[in-house]
C-alpha cells in the first residue's frame, strides 16, 4: 500500500494516472457540455418567443386593429342615428350626408368584421364571438328597419309619396324604432 499522500493525489480510481493534459481536456469538455446544454436552452427559448411574437404580430394585431375600427364605425353609426333622430336639428342635405356616413360606416364595419373572421380563437373568444355575431345580425336589422322610417319620414316631409305607409313616416315611429337600435348598439360597443 502506499502511503505518500502525494502520489494518491496523482492516481485515479483504477490506478491510472492523471496527467495535467488529462485534467485540462476533462474540464474543457465539461465547460463544453455545459455551454451546449445552456445553448440549447437559449435556442428553445427563442424559438418559444419567436413563435409568441409571430402570434402576436400575425393575429393578435389585426385582430385587435379591426375591432377598434369596427367599434368606431359602430359608434359612427349610432352618433348618426341620434342626429337623425333629433327633430329640426337637420336640413335634407344634413340627413342625407348622415344616411351616407351611416352607409359608409356599415360597410367599414363590416370590412372590420370580416378581417377579424378568419382568424384564430380560442375557446372563449369562439363562445364570445357566436353571441356578437348573433347581435350583429341583429343589431344591422334594425338599423335597416331605422333608416327606412326616417328615409320614409324625409319623403313624407318633403311632399313625396313614394312612402310605404303614412304610418311609417311619424316622427315618432323613427325615434321609436331607435329606441329598438340604442341597446343593440351599446351591446355592440360593448362587444368590440
Amino acid at each position: 500500500m502506499r502511503t505518500n499522500n502525494k502520489d494518491q493525489t496523482n492516481y485515479h480510481e483504477n490506478g491510472s494516472k492523471w496527467t495535467i493534459g488529462k485534467k485540462l481536456t476533462v474540464s474543457f469538455m465539461s465547460i463544453a457540455a455545459i455551454t451546449l446544454v445552456v445553448a440549447l436552452i437559449g435556442f428553445g427559448g427563442a424559438k418559444i418567443l419567436s413563435d409568441g411574437a409571430s402570434k402576436i404580430g400575425e393575429v393578435r394585431l389585426p385582430g385587435v386593429a379591426s375591432m377598434l375600427e369596427a367599434r368606431l364605425a359602430a359608434e359612427t353609426v349610432h352618433g348618426e342615428m341620434n342626429k337623425l333622430v333629433a327633430s329640426g336639428v337637420m336640413t335634407f342635405e344634413g340627413r342625407t350626408e348622415s344616411y351616407q356616413i351611416i352607409e359608409e360606416s356599415l360597410n367599414k364595419f363590416q370590412a372590420s368584421i370580416d378581417v377579424y373572421t378568419p382568424l384564430p380563437k380560442t375557446e372563449e373568444e369562439k363562445r364570445i364571438w357566436a353571441d356578437f355575431d348573433e347581435i350583429a345580425s341583429e343589431w344591422k336589422n334594425e338599423i335597416d328597419i331605422f333608416s327606412s322610417r326616417a328615409r320614409d319620414f324625409d319623403d313624407f316631409r318633403a311632399g313625396n309619396r313614394g312612402f310605404q305607409s303614412k304610418e311609417s313616416c311619424s316622427p315618432s315611429l323613427a325615434a321609436g324604432s331607435l329606441h329598438g337600435v340604442t341597446p343593440l348598439s351599446r351591446r355592440i360597443i360593448s362587444y368590440l
